[in-house]
């Protein structure tokens, strides 16, 4: 789920893994590059296209941290299509986590961690984010 925040947004790293994406992207390069180091993400692993991008967030096999924040100061500055295509990617993301019983703290599944994804937005966005998603 896609959340949403007023004023100005921090996060203590020691609650989890803190990616920002900031003003001004307007191309995908640079939207996966701040994935890839925000996450960590193993550079072969990482396709830096949209399927291998929702690969990524459904994996996170590397990280030991259990949230996952990606706090964004805008909705980055694609065309209307890539707009949609980011928003549903990443909600899917944040939903099929959810169903991963992450309400638990710390939850490991086979020797899998389960994440919980935080995607933030500013509250005066909802409107323009919540049409994308149709």
């Amino acid at each position: 789920m896609i959340e949403y925040y007023e004023g100005v947004f921090s996060v203590d790293n020691d609650l989890g893994v803190v990616v920002a994406i900031p003003r001004g992207i307007s191309c995908r390069r640079d939207l996966f590059r701040q994935y890839a180091i925000g996450l960590g993400a193993p550079g072969e692993y990482f396709g830096h296209n949209w399927d291998s991008f929702n690969d990524c967030l459904m994996d996170l096999q590397w990280l030991s941290a259990v949230d996952v924040y990606v706090v964004h100061k805008e909705i980055p500055e694609f065309c209307i299509e890539y707009k949609s295509i980011y928003i549903r990617i990443i909600d899917g993301a944040s939903v099929g986590w959810a169903s991963e019983r992450t309400d638990i703290a710390c939850i490991e599944i086979d020797n899998y961690l389960i994440h919980r994804l935080h995607f933030l937005f500013p509250a005066e966005l909802r409107g323009s984010i919540e049409s994308l998603s149709c």
